[in-house]
């Protein structure tokens, strides 16, 4: 489960990077842009607390 977690949290930062990038570049819109970086924020910030405690509890309970 926190595999999955940690890959929707990283596409989830992706979406919020490199929408930016594209935008800079002309490549694409502002609509566009807006979108996928809030799909992203939102992703990013409803996966990533989740992974950092799961992280977390490994470091304080090892096998």
């Amino acid at each position: 489960m926190i595999i999955i977690l940690r890959i929707i949290s990283y596409l989830g930062l992706g979406l919020t990077v490199v929408p930016s990038i594209l935008f800079a570049d002309d490549a694409m819109g502002h609509d566009s842009m807006k979108t996928a970086m809030t799909i992203g924020m939102v992703l990013w910030l409803g996966t990533a607390p989740f992974v950092q405690r799961a992280k977390q509890k490994l470091v304080q309970d090892p096998l």
